[in-house]
């Protein structure tokens, strides 16, 4: 029996076109946080992609590899960023991209032989080190500069004192409390879609899950 690393299923497309393609529908939340959360996700995001980025290009000269530019890194470190709060310290924000990047990918052998997801590694990692820093929620303000500390709705604190109805469409279009990039589910759904119809999330990979939360951390953490 020949054992093998991954990838075990094949397609016409190149990783790093995969990646580019995957980058490209993550404007979409991207733009969401950006939107609910005001410019300082902005500083979240572009904190968390350029210390995944340069630990990427450290790990790879410390490895004796040749450094490729094929956008993994600043895949990981982006879906980091959107998971979490719009208000964290930015240097907890590098540590977790650092984690990410540095332990989880390069240190078991790079792009494919990880054995986890590096998003949800670090993003675990942080959670545990920091756990307060990472669950302080904010209301969404856009651009107004409020900062009015909130509960998620996953959490068993998050109270609604406004109908059902209007509580499931802040929650559909994204106007809630959570990571900046997570809330809008109308948002994350199209990004899905995008992938799946540019192929590089393939449906049949999909079916087996049961529920619409299984599919989406496919669509984002795979």
């Amino acid at each position: 029996m020949q054992i093998t690393p991954s990838p075990y299923i094949k397609s016409g497309l190149q990783v790093n076109r995969m990646i580019y393609l995957t980058l490209a529908a993550l404007l979409l939340p991207s733009g969401a946080a950006v939107y609910f959360y005001g410019y300082r996700t902005l500083l979240v995001m572009v904190t968390c992609v350029a210390a995944g980025l340069l630990t990427e290009i450290a790990s790879k000269k410390l490895r004796g590899r040749r450094f490729v530019m094929d956008g993994s890194a600043i895949l990981i470190s982006l879906l980091l960023a959107l998971t979490l709060p719009p208000t964290i310290d930015l240097w907890i924000a590098a540590v977790g991209a650092i984690f990410g990047v540095g332990v989880v990918k390069e240190a078991f052998g790079g792009l494919g032989h990880y054995i986890f997801s590096p998003v949800m590694g670090a993003r675990i990692f942080l959670g545990i080190s920091f756990p307060a820093e990472t669950s302080r929620f904010i209301e969404p303000a856009g651009f107004s500069g409020r900062i009015v500390g909130a509960e998620s709705y996953l959490s068993e604190a998050f109270t609604w004192t406004g109908s059902k109805i209007d509580l499931y469409k802040d929650m559909f279009f994204g106007n809630t409390p959570g990571g900046m990039g997570e809330t809008s589910a109308l948002l994350i759904l199209i990004a899905g879609v995008i992938l799946i119809v540019l192929k590089p999330v393939s449906y049949t990979h999909l079916r087996a899950h049961e529920t619409v939360l299984d599919l989406v951390c496919r669509l984002l953490l795979e």
